[in-house]
């Protein structure tokens, strides 16, 4: 299990490590392929875009083909765009890989879930759960980081280029260490009507938020029409999802039921407040240190930390007191440690503790809130429902930045400092909310009467 975990792991890190690694190198990119900034920017936006298209399908296609194949399927794709991108001499063709490579990045997280989901079983599936926030929070902020130290000491094709010793090992170690695939004896057909509906419909309020989440550069109708639309289309897809049943890329009546509903939600705040906090905390401190970005993202290192040294008795206290307590506590204490950063003049030492308080209580929310929802559900639903859940982390990380962007924009020019502490307290809220919805969870993960669904 913990070679399972690890291989898994590591192939996850490397596409969530990608989403942000390209943040601090567009301007070298603007330069080599003589693109404007407008156009070299799609080079992020291509990404998440085609990570929102293949995250539905992730469900479906582990159902088809079994998780050890559509994993190595999904790798390959993965270094097949690394591979455009290492030798792409245009911004089209750049852009046009970045595609490639977030279609292939977008399967891998869902179907991480399940495999692990399947294999761990009822007993230990908090403490596996809990393993996977070390990739969701740790990767993207390392991504600017490694990104930059690229950009000063190499060329920009190495942006790209370090993934492809690190996918092929990937690959080997999950050729060795995956299990046999079990696909369904039955699977059933592809739902083709869904998914131009929802791929899209996430793909468009995804860019929205995110353009959103730009600031000046984008215009108000270049973000309410795509929230609007996408908005439009996933509507669309609940009703036709509705009437399909199960069959449906995403089954919308897994949201019946009130616990996978709040651990949904729980997730989906969980992933605003990881991936606010990284755009704001990074824009805080090189406004206060006039840091260059890369340096800036350093300052999240102790939120990873307190993550990290949190995870391995998140288990042992949710088994104690349950999911509901655990999360409530975990959320409550990102909140108080987010307190700190609504002062003026925070230390340096302050602002290290307080982060290092804040992963720890977030490390104790996700693994839990998981657990709650695969228990509410029957087993052969962890695949779809799987899709379903980082569908949500997703959309929460691009909903919770656009809002804190939006937020800051709007305080007065003169605010100074104070403008991010007034931003910050819309960063608690976001973990007031989540400790308020963890309410709904069960008092403890084998102690459930809601019906499976």
């Amino acid at each position: 299990m913990p070679a399972l975990g690890g291989v898994l792991g590591f192939g996850a890190f490397l596409a969530l490590l990608n989403s942000t690694v390209v943040v601090v190198g567009i301007d070298r990119l603007s330069t080599a392929l003589a693109a404007p900034l407008s156009q070299v920017q799609w080079v992020s936006t291509a990404y998440l875009l085609a990570l929102a298209v293949a995250i539905p399908v992730a469900g479906w296609g582990t159902d088809r083909f079994g998780g050890k194949s559509l994993w190595l399927a999904a790798l390959g794709v993965y270094l097949a765009g690394n591979v455009l991108a290492t030798v792409a001499d245009s911004i089209t063709l750049l852009v046009t890989a970045r595609v490639v490579q977030g279609f292939g990045a977008g399967m891998l997280e869902p179907i991480m879930l399940a495999m692990l989901t399947t294999a761990a079983g009822p007993r230990r599936v908090t403490r596996v759960l809990s393993l996977i926030q070390i990739p969701i929070t740790l990767a993207p902020a390392l991504g600017p980081l490694v990104g930059g130290l690229i950009i000063d000491q190499l060329s920009w094709r190495w942006l790209f280029g370090m993934n492809l010793p690190l996918g092929l090992l990937a690959l080997l170690l999950s050729v060795r260490v995956l299990p046999g695939d079990r696909p369904d004896a039955d699977p059933a057909r592809l739902d083709l009507r869904g998914l131009l509906l929802l791929s899209p419909g996430l793909a468009a309020l995804l860019y929205g938020l995110t353009r959103a989440g730009e600031g000046g550069a984008a215009g108000t109708v270049a973000i309410i029409a795509p929230v609007l639309g996408g908005m439009a289309l996933l509507a669309g897809y609940m009703a036709h999802a509705l009437r399909l049943g199960p069959g449906a890329l995403i089954d919308i009546r897994l949201f019946t039921g009130a616990k996978f509903t709040a651990s949904g939600l729980i997730a989906c705040l969980f992933g605003a407040s990881v991936y606010g906090m990284m755009f704001l905390l990074p824009l805080f401190v090189q406004e206060a240190n006039d840091a260059p970005a890369w340096a800036a993202g350093l300052q999240l290192a102790p939120q990873g930390i307190g993550t990290i040294l949190v995870l391995p008795s998140v288990a042992t206290l949710s088994a104690r007191f349950g999911a509901r307590a655990t999360v409530v506590a975990g959320m409550s204490l990102a909140a108080l440690s987010t307190l700190p950063f609504t002062l003026d003049g925070l230390a340096t030492g302050l602002l290290t503790a307080s982060l290092l308080v804040r992963g720890a209580g977030l490390g104790a929310v996700l693994g839990p809130a998981l657990a709650a929802a695969y228990g509410s559900i029957r087993p052969d639903a962890t695949a779809r429902a799987s899709s379903a859940l980082v569908v949500l982390i997703q959309l929460g990380g691009a909903a919770g930045t656009a809002l804190l962007a939006v937020v800051l924009q709007r305080q007065p020019p003169d605010a100074g400092a104070a403008a991010f502490g007034n931003t910050f307290w819309w960063a608690l809220a976001i973990c007031v909310l989540g400790a308020l919805l963890a309410l709904r969870l069960p008092g403890k993960l084998d102690d459930r009467k809601e019906t499976h669904v």
